[in-house]
């Protein structure tokens, strides 16, 4: 079989034995020699050869398939000698020659790949592209730049709420315990001055009128501080002989922050403060009595984190126990038994 160069590498039909062969890309010179042999063979046989009967008339098939191609059985492995002259071979000898010299060489596809290799297509020896350029670089800095904004606009408005609700509540505490006037307690407030707390304590005369109580006593005592020792009465009780501004008791009382005054002639006070904070204002009358002798047990346990005797302290007179907020200015106090 004579095949041309545009053939190389692709797969052909051979027209006798009807297998599938694979054209070589070179020729070889032994292939070449018994391609003649075979040419002038084939030539004498089919000159000798008695004419062929007529073909039989064709019958339609049922089916449209092609019919299955014989299998070819491995012939017995026969070797040919370069000397040897091609004349004195014998067919079958010649067939198994070609049959071995086919199977030497690789078979190749379309594209003319050998099988099993890759294709020339799928061949990439280049190195990957880093995925991190220039542009990614920049787009994570921008992200860490506005992660870092978030962060520091989130603490200023932290910042700004606890500042302004410690501001509101300080406010409201004053407003509710230093400022507001109500009916049950009759206090009023003034508008911000210096820092003290200054009022009237008042009782209803025989005809209703409010009246001066005066040397009535009033102190303010610090929620969030304790005497260092518990405090007597002596020098603190209304019409007390023994009353001394300067006295023991009165020390002690401002030596932990408290204060301590008596009404004047009108019922008046005026106490200067100097720490802020939440107070206990303990008033006793000195001219209205109590009418139930018992006393509040409440009142009690709270005034003997401060006194020594509180039953002593208050004795047979009526009290009002209130608590204050002083923040900065002047708080009015009024106050009828």
């Amino acid at each position: 079989m004579k095949i041309g160069s545009s053939m190389f590498g692709r797969g052909v039909v051979c027209p006798q034995c009807g297998e599938k062969l694979t054209v070589p890309f070179e020729s070889d010179p032994k292939a070449e020699a018994l391609y003649q042999f075979m040419k002038r063979k084939r030539a004498e046989e089919k000159a000798a050869a008695p004419p062929a009967p007529a073909p039989p008339p064709q019958i339609p098939r049922q089916s449209t398939q092609p019919a299955p191609m014989p299998v070819a059985t491995e012939p017995a492995a026969t070797t040919l000698s370069t000397d040897a002259s091609l004349e004195d071979l014998e067919p079958d000898e010649v067939e198994n020659w070609i049959d071995q010299f086919w199977a030497t060489v690789p078979e190749t596809d379309e594209h003319g790949n050998r099988r099993g290799d890759a294709p020339h297509s799928s061949q990439y020896n280049e190195q990957p592209i880093a995925m991190e350029g220039p542009e990614i670089t920049s787009a994570l800095e921008r992200f860490d730049q506005t992660r870092t904004l978030f962060r520091i606009l989130l603490g200023i408005v932290f910042v700004t709420g606890f500042v302004l609700g410690i501001f509101a509540h300080s406010r409201y505490i004053s407003f509710r315990y230093g400022r507001q006037f109500t009916a049950d307690s009759s206090h009023a407030a003034t508008q911000p001055g210096e820092n003290a707390a200054l009022g009237t304590l008042s009782y209803p005369g025989p005809d209703g009128r409010p009246r001066p109580d005066a040397d009535a006593v009033i102190l303010f005592l610090p929620l969030k501080n304790a005497p260092p020792i518990l405090i007597g009465s002596e020098g603190l009780r209304p019409n007390d002989e023994t009353f001394d501004p300067n006295g023991e008791n009165a020390i002690l009382i401002e030596e932990f922050g408290g204060m301590f005054q008596r009404t004047g002639a009108d019922g008046t006070f005026s106490i200067p403060y100097k720490t802020e904070g939440r107070y206990l204002a303990v008033m006793i009358s000195s001219h209205v009595k109590r009418e139930d002798e018992k006393l509040d047990p409440a009142a009690i346990r709270r005034l003997k984190n401060y006194f020594l005797d509180p039953a002593s302290l208050l004795g047979p007179y009526a009290f009002a126990l209130e608590e204050y907020e002083f923040i900065k200015g002047q708080y009015q106090i009024n106050h009828t038994f």
